[in-house]
């Protein structure tokens, strides 16, 4: 056993209980002391199971933290294990008597929890010491767990740097042994087995004075063997017992001369030896006095190492703010985006949807788009849009415009290759059929326009057959013509044969603007002839 708080009681007599979980530990307690309790088990605040953390050098703890300390600082290897948790009442509950007289705490950390489980047990130990520091280190851990122990009646009474002391009130007449430390007087010894850097020297020093020992001991055995030797003579020569005598007090005087100076030897020795252990004491003192230095620097050092990464954290925190901040302004852009897209392809479903009289609502600005989208399906290159501007500006009606797309190869392509459905590409092929009949009329839209201009009846953009109101109107205004000039010829010529002429349909027995496109045309015909019959009448 190495370091052992309780070995110096148990070899004067005392008997006790040991809670241990490091099953290793555990078997040498039992085998070394095979008279007492030995419990593996954790001390917790309630009974269960607990996680363990092994650590090798005795720095075993259940505190996590410090489990994870010693691993980042120290390298070590931890084995994670479940051990079995039992309370402080348990333990002094297995007593064999309501006197105990002292409790030792060790548990790296772990005091309060310890502690907090002693709640029922009227046992009162005479003493209790516990470790009261963070492990490897100087700074005190009490503050978190005494009150636990001064509610129970105890009384701080010592503090040796790593434990602190606590006497019961039953036995306050024994505070006064505690007013000193360990010193001299109290004759102690050190068991060579210890840590502490003074044992090295301790060692020492107690093997000279065994050397020491052993020779002062053949000293005295060779004084017993002459007194001996004086005896036998004495008894053999009585005669010359008073020159013996003699011869025996110079001898005993020789011996103690010479055993008094062997005693001033190893008396100085001593003081040699406890110099050169004041010597070691010092150098320790200052080894340690560096330790704190080295530790204070490298405290300063991960002080200045967290306000670094602490302010790169605010950095990171503000940029990825910022990156927030832009991605929702994108989010935004694109349900714009999609609105705009959405409210577009409503647009172009409208348009493709579109009928001749429709299409020919359109205002200007927009009627080459619309067309290219309902018939061609795309949107206008620029030198189409070019042109077919240019063509309604100069005066040309959108009608010259809608045929001219229907009968380019692109619009034919795009009928025959089943671009559009069944239902929609012979309807335009039938429009088309009807606005250019090349076996009959030929281009009838041209003529019905400059017929309309020749005659004064219809504004620039009338004759683009945007409605049947308009059309009707204009047909009215041709028989009116018609007829006028038709009386015009029977005044002058009597009895010439003159052409019929019959009033236009009304809109609503039209079955569309192309059959009133279409008597525009008869009745242009006609006004033609009446033209010529009235010249030759005139020549005649």
């Amino acid at each position: 056993m190495v370091d052992s708080v309780s070995k110096a009681f148990y070899e004067h007599g005392w008997r006790g209980i040991h809670v241990e979980p490091v099953t290793k530990y555990a078997n040498l307690l039992r085998a070394d002391r095979p008279d007492e309790t030995v419990i593996q088990a954790v001390v917790a605040e309630q009974q269960g199971v607990v996680t363990f953390y092994e650590i090798p050098g005795g720095l075993s703890t259940a505190c996590k933290e410090i489990a994870e300390e010693h691993q980042q600082k120290l390298g070590c290897q931890i084995v994670k294990t479940l051990v079995t948790a039992i309370t402080l009442d348990d333990v002094l509950e297995l007593a064999q008597s309501d006197t105990v007289h002292w409790l030792k705490i060790d548990v790296e950390g772990y005091e309060r929890q310890v502690l907090s489980g002693w709640r029922n047990s009227p046992i009162r130990p005479w003493v209790i010491v516990i470790e009261a520091t963070w492990p490897n280190t100087r700074r005190d851990t009490f503050e978190e767990w005494e009150d636990l122990v001064l509610a129970k009646g105890y009384e701080l009474v010592y503090r040796d740097g790593l434990n602190r002391f606590y006497l019961h009130q039953s036995q306050s007449g024994r505070k006064e042994r505690f007013e000193y430390p360990p010193n001299v007087f109290d004759g102690f010894q050190l068991s060579g087995t210890a840590t502490s850097l003074t044992v090295v020297a301790a060692r020492h020093l107690q093997q000279e004075y065994d050397r020491l020992r052993v020779e002062e001991e053949q000293l005295q055995q060779e004084t017993q063997n002459l007194k001996a030797e004086i005896q036998k003579r004495a008894l053999e020569q009585q005669t010359g017992q008073t020159v013996l005598q003699c011869l025996a007090s110079q001898a005993l005087e020789q011996v103690q001369k010479a055993s008094v100076e062997h005693i001033k030897q190893l008396l100085e020795r001593e003081r040699a030896h406890a110099e050169q252990l004041e010597a070691l004491h010092q150098a320790w003192r200052q080894a340690e006095r560096e330790r704190e230095q080295a530790h204070a620097s490298e405290i300063a050092q991960l002080r200045q190492a967290l306000e670094a990464a602490n302010y790169n954290a605010a950095i990171s925190k503000n940029e990825i703010e910022r990156l927030n901040d832009e991605l929702k302004r994108k989010d935004d852009e694109i349900r714009i985006i999609s609105e705009e897209n959405r409210m577009m392809q409503e647009k172009l479903t409208a348009q493709q949807n579109m009928s001749l009289l429709e299409l020919l609502k359109v205002p200007e600005d927009e009627f080459v788009h619309t067309v290219y989208r309902r018939l061609l399906g795309r949107e206008p290159d620029p030198a189409g849009l070019a042109h077919y501007t240019a063509r309604v500006a100069l005066g040309h009606s959108k009608m010259d415009v809608l045929i001219d797309i229907l009968g380019s190869e692109e619009a034919k392509q795009r009928l025959q290759s089943g671009a559009l459905n069944t239902e929609e590409a012979l309807y335009w092929r039938e429009v088309y059929q009807q606005l250019v009949n090349r076996k009959t009329t030929g281009n009838w839209k041209r003529r019905v326009n400059q017929w309309a201009r020749s005659l004064g009846l219809m504004g620039r953009h009338s004759a683009n057959m945007g409605g049947v109101e308009e059309v009707k109107n204009s047909l009215h205004a041709l028989v009116r013509s018609v007829e006028e000039l038709s009386n015009r010829l029977a005044r002058t010529v009597a009895g010439a044969p003159m052409p019929v002429i019959q009033a236009p349909p009304e809109p609503e027995a039209a079955a569309s603007g192309l059959n009133l496109a279409s008597a525009a045309l008869q009745y242009y015909r006609r006004l033609q002839a009446l033209r010529a019959m009235s010249s030759d009448w005139k020549s005649h």
